[in-house]
């Protein structure tokens, strides 16, 4: 498995008045190899799902696994993803 999302909730602006919920229990897999599409409408999550898979955005809550190691834990080297994501 290249990427696998576990359960991911993101909120902009957590904690405020504008806060805004962007992802909700969000949880796919991307294997070695695929070509994935992500679509939707606007504001459907599509560009915060592409920040999490490059280690951009720390979501709120759940995983996000790389060749099955934890993307937010402080020994992942996240030039891994850069080197291997075309």
């Amino acid at each position: 498995m290249l990427f696998e999302l576990k359960n991911v909730y993101h909120t902009y602006m957590r904690d405020t008045p504008f806060a805004v919920d962007s992802l909700r229990g969000l949880s796919f897999s991307i294997l070695e190899g695929q070509t994935t599409a992500i679509v939707g409408p606007t504001k459907a999550g599509k560009s915060t799902v592409a920040g999490v898979l490059a280690g951009l955005i720390k979501p709120a809550s759940g995983t996000l696994l790389f060749e099955g190691d934890d993307v937010f834990a402080s020994s992942f080297d996240i030039e891994r993803i850069r080197a291997s994501v075309e």
